[in-house]
């Protein structure tokens, strides 16, 4: 047997487009919700195959024409290890933004509990991404981690696009990042 400590992250929703502009101005988009994070261990038996799943970000929505609604942001992907027929450990993506509206919801996911390994696994749910606001809503920052760093610019939500002007088309927002994962063996 051969004991796996696993650290993922699931990958940030995209961010909303903004609306074209018109005689009342543009309305921006809300940020994606950053992918949750998930710690454990796993127990493997030597050569046995192992399927790790990293979640792409979600793209970000196009920004509208010309009095125009934009269009909402992709979810991001979720980071899954598989084996054994079994997925094991889930790190769910965040949800994208949606148009002049609240920022999306941070990942959550599942978590082994391997507990021979001292594993008591747990989740940290991803930041929320922000509301639509003057300037776009920001995309939901990395879950909180113990014990390990994520570096930087892993997992985050998109940026919702941001105002334009009268008589422009709407900005379109960011794409989230994608997953990442990290393994310790013993």
């Amino acid at each position: 047997m051969t004991g796996l400590h696993i650290d993922a992250w699931g990958a940030g929703g995209g961010g909303s487009g903004s609306s074209g502009g018109n005689a009342l101005g543009a309305r921006p988009g809300g940020g994606g919700g950053a992918g949750g994070y998930v710690r454990g261990a796993i127990t493997v038996v030597p050569l046995e195959t192992i399927t790790i799943t990293i979640g792409t970000g979600g793209a970000g929505g196009a920004g509208g024409a010309v009095d125009g609604d934009g269009a909402a942001g992709g979810n991001g992907g979720d980071t899954t290890i598989e084996y054994g027929g079994t997925v094991h450990v889930t790190a769910g993506g965040g949800t994208g933004g949606t148009f002049f509206g609240s920022g999306g919801a941070g990942g959550g996911g599942t978590a082994p509990a391997d507990t021979a390994l001292g594993g008591g696994g747990f989740v940290r749910p991803g930041e929320n991404g922000q509301g639509s606001s003057g300037y776009g809503g920001g995309g939901g920052g990395n879950p909180a981690t113990v014990g390990t760093s994520n570096p930087a610019g892993r997992a985050i939500g998109g940026n919702g696009g941001h105002l334009g002007g009268t008589n422009s088309p709407g900005d379109p927002g960011t794409a989230g990042t994608d997953g990442y994962v990290v393994i310790h063996w013993s």
